[in-house]
């Protein structure tokens, strides 16, 4: 592939110049060898800002075990379509290939076929989220796809980064970055991608392709060639054909939303493109056809040429050449990979097709967020699509970043499996094909250049190609971005007032009607969780939490999982390093906790601080709230004894003798978790026990004064902490600081009363089950500590280290190989 490029007009700052001619390919990626088990299914993967589909690879030999046929779009480097140009060219190809593709009967494709046409299940990934939801949302989606699984959607772009993402996109500087200044760059964003240290060699291979933008090896791929063995003399004919092709399927209601209407047939696909569907493939590779598994020879189209170098591998058919020079063939070099990657980044500057086209979305939608997304605020932008999408669940991946798909341990049947449960989307219904439209008539007059434009035009019934594409950056997200950032906000304002009264009147709201068991409702304190969930992303990778033990609970959208839970473990000192993270710990992994807290936190500053994790103030009536409202609560039995414990306490349960949350879960059906907890105990230096600083002859009546101020009645003994030293430094400070040693959680197997016939009023069985939960607690306890003994990045400098070498793999596959030279 060449690395240089001629360089394109030079692109606004809003909107870069449109391709002159269609690029972008459907490819079958080589996966690793297997036998053939057949296909009932198609998939088709819409990949990220490089454009190549290589993250599908993987993933290949999996998801044909589950009976798919996997294909996936590739943008060439040199390929400059705007939202609405690549609308319509998938679109096009996504008909013709379901025009001709056919299940293969094997093992993997013994579940039965779906009735009706074959449709595509869209995989989409970041940028591909865009596209994917563009063609769902437009006329031509019931019959194109079933379903969406979308992945780290980047329609949150302008937020990235805090809007610094958007911003150095505006610039446009990247174009012109040259090859190992591109690679500089490319090594400062990828550890914001991806953890080097959760993905393997073989993928990080895949990662340097993608960085170059190179396509994946292919046994096949699908568009459509010319027809014609003189170009030059058809050209006019061509356009003329393609634009009336397009606005056949165009639903006339000239909303100038590009390729919404009802979608082209497959003869109108290849009166647009030719009269033949091309297929190309290695000798021996591929198959004949779409649906094909065979050895057949390659068959190319009359006047396709040779094969471009852009290929990947053996001759492939797209929809256009390479970019142009420039105006009259003359024009500065750029180096093609940076050139692609600042004109997509300034495209998903408009990503969002917007709320009005969202709700369009007829088809079930799978929403995927990674919780260490570093480069989008996923699960804050995940929630917003829930709250948008007709018909959606969101899953939420506890220790993923952004390239997900490249990671260890990626569970793509599990989330296969949630789309498929979600059912299918409505087939579409026939519709006559109307008439060309003048603007699709006047396309011819335009030349083939402006076909792209027109075409788009034609199929919004609507205005010429100058006008459309106005009206598709207002709509798409230029405006939208920031249109559907207000509403967001407003949401996300209201769930923490939501939270807040929920605080106040010591219980959470109630649950959505209608919602099914064991699906997650979505209410305003969902949405604050989202933002809370967000904001508290640096502080987790820096203190880097272990989970043990998860397995142990019901999954998420379990009949058990419907239940209301009562989470009970030891309370570490302070109280303020670990429960947040302990709560966003379980929020990540579906489980919406609601901590109960000592009112003597609203007396100060902090009771706004956790209310925004949807804690409550502590109390008989608030707990029982909760769990009749079948939430999940958090309790710390010792309560405040172990916020202040003295010095030589650490890690020992100071618990009521009270038995009384047995009774409050077996009245209320609950289960009961005990969980422990590891780090914060010995976090803090301790200088001063509190009963020091009470007793203490000046900071004694200081501290007392002061509490009586902000909380009159509240017991000193559990309501001032101890003085502590600052890490490193030593100095004494009022204000507790961590030293930031890693925090370990284990959750043990749940408690169920009512299935051990607990009788609340039989005292003694009270107690025993009492008495066992603390037991289990206190194991649990020991249990974690011998993991920390054996974790040499227990502490900060360790991990940090660990950090910066893990970044070494990841900068490489960003630098371009040595013998590629710079023309």
């Amino acid at each position: 592939m060449d690395d240089a490029l001629p360089a394109p007009p030079r692109p606004s700052s809003t909107a870069a110049p449109p391709s002159s001619t269609f690029k972008v390919q459907l490819l079958r990626p080589d996966g690793p060898p297997c036998p053939d088990a057949g296909a009932s299914r198609l998939l088709v993967y819409l990949p990220g800002t490089d454009g190549t589909g290589q993250a599908i690879v993987p993933h290949i030999a999996t998801l044909r075990s589950m009976g798919y046929d996997v294909w996936c779009l590739y943008m060439p480097r040199d390929d400059r379509s705007d939202w609405d140009q690549l609308t319509t060219q998938v679109t096009l190809l996504l008909r013709r290939l379901l025009a001709t593709w056919q299940p293969r009967p094997g093992p993997a494709a013994s579940a039965p076929t779906p009735p009706g046409p074959p449709r595509a299940t869209l995989l989409a990934e970041s940028f591909g989220c865009c596209l994917a939801l563009r063609i769902a949302a437009s006329g031509a989606g019931p019959g194109l796809v079933d379903r969406l699984v979308l992945l780290n959607s980047a329609t949150a772009f302008n937020q990235s980064l805090l809007g610094a993402s958007s911003l150095i996109a505006a610039t446009n500087l990247l174009s012109l970055f040259p090859r190992d200044l591109y690679a500089a760059a490319q090594a400062t964003l990828l550890p914001l991608l991806v953890d080097s240290g959760r993905v393997d060699p073989a993928n990080q291979d895949l990662l340097r392709s993608m960085v170059l933008m190179e396509p994946p090896r292919s046994g096949a791929s699908f568009g459509f060639g010319s027809a014609s063995a003189s170009p030059s003399a058809s050209a006019t004919g061509s356009a003329a054909s393609a634009a009336a092709s397009v606005d056949s399927y165009g639903n006339g209601n000239g909303n100038g939303n590009g390729a919404y209407g009802q979608g082209p047939s497959a003869a109108a696909a290849t009166r647009a493109f030719g009269s033949t569907p091309a297929f190309a493939g290695r000798s021996g590779a591929g198959g004949s056809s779409p649906g094909g598994s065979g050895g057949s020879s390659p068959a190319v189209s009359a006047g396709s040429g040779a094969d471009s170098e852009d290929s990947p591998g053996g001759t492939v058919l797209g929809l256009g050449s390479g970019l142009g020079a420039g105006p009259g063939g003359v024009g500065p070099v750029f180096y093609g990979p940076a050139a692609a990657a600042n004109f997509r980044s300034n495209l998903l500057r408009a990503g969002d097709p917007g709320e009005e086209a969202l709700r369009r979305v007829g088809c079930p939608v799978l929403l995927v967020a990674s919780a260490r997304d570093r480069l989008l605020p996923s699960i804050l932008e995940g929630g917003r699509l829930e709250r948008l999408l007709p018909r959606t669940r969101r899953i939420l991946l506890p220790d993923s970043g952004h390239a997900a798909m490249l990671e260890r341990g990626f569970d793509m049947v599990g989330l296969m499996r949630a789309a498929e449960a979600l059912g299918a989307g409505p087939q579409a219904q026939p519709q006559a094909p109307a008439q060309a439209s003048g603007a699709a008539r006047a396309a011819a007059a335009a030349g083939i250049s402006n076909a792209g434009n027109d075409l788009r035009a034609a199929a919004a019934g609507g205005p010429s190609s100058t006008a459309a594409a106005a009206t598709s950056h207002a709509g798409s997200g230029g405006g939208g971005g920031a249109a559907a950032a207000e509403p967001k906000a407003g949401a996300a304002a209201r769930g923490a007032r939501r939270v807040a009264s929920a605080a106040a009147d010591g219980a959470g709201p109630k649950p959505a009607e209608g919602g099914a068991e064991g699906e997650e409702v979505v209410d305003g304190t969902t949405e604050a969780f989202d933002e809370w969930t967000t904001r508290m992303g640096p502080w987790r990778d820096l203190v880097s939490p272990r989970v043990l033990g998860f397995e142990n609970l019901p999954p998420p959208g379990s009949p058990e999982f419907s239940r209301p839970m009562l989470f009970v473990g030891n309370h570490q000192r302070i109280g303020f390093y670990d429960t947040p993270l302990l709560v966003l710990e379980l929020y990540v992994r579906g489980y919406r906790v609601r901590g109960l807290a000592h009112k003597g936190h609203w007396a100060g500053p902090f009771g706004k601080w956790f209310e925004s994790f949807g804690t409550v103030k502590a109390s008989p009536m608030a707990a029982f709230k909760l769990l009749k409202g079948r939430e999940k609560v958090l309790l710390f039995p010792g309560g405040a004894k172990e916020v202040v414990k003295k010095r030589g306490l650490e890690y020992t349960l100071l618990w009521k003798e009270s038995p009384d949350f047995v009774r409050l879960a077996a009245r209320c059906g609950a289960l009961i978790v005990p969980f422990a907890a590891v780090g914060a105990d010995d976090a803090y230096e301790i200088m001063m026990d509190t009963d020091e600083v009470v007793s203490h002859p000046l900071l004694g009546p200081v501290m007392r004064g002061l509490l009586e101020r902000l909380g009159p009645g509240l017991d000193p003994s559990e309501s001032i902490f101890p003085v502590t030293r600052l890490p490193v430094v030593g100095l004494p400070t009022l204000i507790p600081i961590p030293n930031l040693q890693r925090l370990y959680f284990q959750f043990a197997p749940p408690v169920d009363p009512s299935a051990l016939g607990t009788d609340i009023k039989d005292p003694e069985q009270v107690q025993a089950l009492y008495d066992g939960i603390r037991g289990t607690v206190e194991q649990t306890m020991a249990e974690l500590l011998e993991v920390r003994r054996a974790d040499s990045e227990s502490q900060i400098g360790p991990r940090l280290a660990r950090s910066l070498s893990s970044v070494v793999p990841v900068l490489g596959a960003a630098a371009p190989p040595q013998q590629q030279q710079e023309p």
